[in-house]
């Protein structure tokens, strides 16, 4: 590790500490040159704040530097978070996160199984034909190989994804599913279209009973007008 302490001024002198005292290792040598401090080989026990203090005649500044070592896993890629399996609206972006621990630096690959297959094996199981995603098209990788995102997914997106790991000590894997389904508006659009169209029919039926009993009665009432006016000139 090099840490350096960086400030302009005339006349100034740098001081080192480690948790508020002067630095010191049980294994190998802390070496300060100017505002500059250099360790090598670093174990665990260097962690902790390295503060350097810069005065001169005209006052003192300071700086901490956090200093955590971790201790080497060698050890296959762990997964830290498994894949889970996620449902996304047709149309919209799917984000597919596989979280890895490695000492070493992993090779990540994703995969999509197929629903096409190569054959059976022994047992008289489908052999899933499992397929390398790959930059391109609707599918975008980040600099951060443990991140995929699908954008404008279709139901051709929908299946078992998996994520394998590797380094030189073996390999790990996590799947999970991906599920696809229509865009939830234009759902609820099309059930709210067929009810208000239910609404309308049915008012419409209901106005047309009613205009048709007003009828109705409207005609009784004249015939017994008529009926009153020809009883009234017989009487004449």
């Amino acid at each position: 590790a090099e840490l350096k302490c960086q400030a302009r001024g005339p006349n100034l002198n740098t001081t080192w500490f480690k948790d508020g005292e002067k630095p010191a290792r049980h294994l190998g040598d802390v070496r300060i040159k100017g505002a500059t401090l250099k360790m090598e080989n670093l174990v665990p026990t260097d962690s902790g704040n390295y503060t350097c203090v810069v005065n001169n005649a005209h006052g003192s500044i300071n700086h901490t530097y956090v200093l955590e070592v971790i201790e080497r896993l060698p050890s296959r890629p762990i997964i830290n978070k498994e894949l889970s399996n996620r449902t996304v609206v047709q149309g919209t972006n799917a984000k597919l996160q596989c979280s890895v621990i490695s000492d070493q630096v992993p090779y990540i690959t994703w995969l999509k199984h197929s629903t096409r297959y190569n054959g059976v094996d022994n047992e008289g199981n489908i052999i899933d034909r499992l397929l390398i995603i790959k930059e391109g098209g609707n599918i975008t990788s980040t600099e951060d190989r443990q991140v995929v995102v699908l954008t404008n997914v279709t139901e051709n997106d929908a299946g078992w994804c998996t994520c394998i790991a590797a380094n030189s000590l073996g390999t790990s894997s996590s799947t999970a599913y991906l599920n696809v389904t229509e865009d939830a508006e234009s759902h609820a659009i099309l059930i709210l279209g067929v009810v208000l169209l239910s609404v309308m029919v049915i008012a419409s039926i209901m106005a047309s009973f009613v205009w048709k009993k007003w009828q109705k009665e409207k005609r009784r009432a004249i015939d017994l007008e008529r009926a009153k006016e020809d009883t009234t000139q017989q009487w004449i």
